[in-house]
């Protein structure tokens, strides 16, 4: 039902599935999909090369590399990319549907002098250099933190208690859902807890919610 046509979809790792990537290419999309364990053996294999290549130059390895650093006064953060699409290598490449790209992000921050290393791995269809990479992922996560305030501002979702099953995942689709009704709506000028509240206490401003109105 979407118009993907030329669009890059990115999604965390929980949307690391082939089917995912076979629907997006069929659609002229491109994908950009963070990678964990639940792809057990492309994450090793992956996270194998890439321990290998900071072991080396980045032309040894015949990888792109881009690097920013940012600092403020409490805070010291430098972002390291990583792509290559020499992926002859690796035996799942064929099992994903025009895999072009493999990407790394180590994350090195200083907060009040403790210092703190994150790695992040990527599945790529885009033939782009590590710098493009960069900007996407980092647009991922821009809109990723923004939502998440939002949630556990207006929604309290840090402090739900539900872990049983498939509570946690069932909540969150409903809350992502209902967040984008309450932010769809531009009439009614106050902020999204507010909107919840009234949708609460008002059943003609919910109705018109689920309508679109």
């Amino acid at each position: 039902m979407l118009d993907i046509r030329g669009a890059t979809i990115t999604i965390d790792a929980a949307g690391c599935q082939k089917e995912i990537v076979r629907k997006i290419r069929e659609g002229e999309g491109e994908y950009l999909l963070a990678l964990k364990g639940n792809q057990g053996n492309l994450h090793a294999e992956v996270e194998n090369f890439f321990t290998q290549v900071m072991e080396t130059t980045p032309q040894e390895a015949d990888c792109d590399y881009f690097i920013t650093e940012e600092r403020s006064r409490a805070r010291q953060e430098k972002r390291e990319m990583w792509t290559t699409q020499k992926i002859d290598w690796l035996p799942q490449a064929i099992e994903w549907v025009d895999l072009h790209t493999l990407a790394c992000v180590k994350s090195t921050r200083i907060v009040k002098g403790k210092t703190t290393v994150e790695m992040r791995y990527y599945i790529s269809s885009l033939k782009e250099n590590a710098e493009l990479h960069n900007q996407k992922v980092r647009s991922h996560w821009s809109v990723e933190n923004k939502l998440h305030w939002q949630l556990d501002v207006s929604y309290g979702e840090d402090k739900s208690k539900v872990r049983k099953d498939h509570g946690p995942e069932n909540l969150s689709v409903l809350r992502r859902c209902t967040f984008n009704l309450l932010k769809a709506d531009t009439k009614t000028k106050v902020g999204i807890k507010n909107k919840r509240a009234k949708a609460g206490w008002n059943r003609e401003y919910m109705l018109d919610l689920l309508d679109g109105k």
